[in-house]
């Protein structure tokens, strides 16, 4: 009984979700919260599209579309319950 104990005391949501996807464990599971790997992948993702424009207006124009695109996915998802 111990030895299962263990493993249930170190799995986690992100071991479940690894395991079922790829069949195997993950060893690139960050302890950072959802918030904040999300906020990550945003800043990298918004940095990398200014990068690729030299003019500012072009790049926010892009970001600005990129915005657009995400809020219509979360409508049509359902996501957005506020009308």
């Amino acid at each position: 009984m111990n030895y299962t104990s263990e493993i249930f005391n170190r799995l986690n949501i992100q071991h479940i979700r690894e395991f079922l996807l790829h069949g195997a464990e993950c060893f690139d599971i960050r302890d950072k919260s959802y918030e904040d790997r999300i906020e990550e992948l945003h800043k990298e993702a918004i940095k990398r599209v200014e990068s690729g424009f030299s003019d500012r207006k072009k790049s926010e124009a892009v970001v600005s579309e990129i915005y657009n695109y995400a809020a219509l996915a979360v409508q049509f998802l359902g996501g957005d319950k506020a009308k």
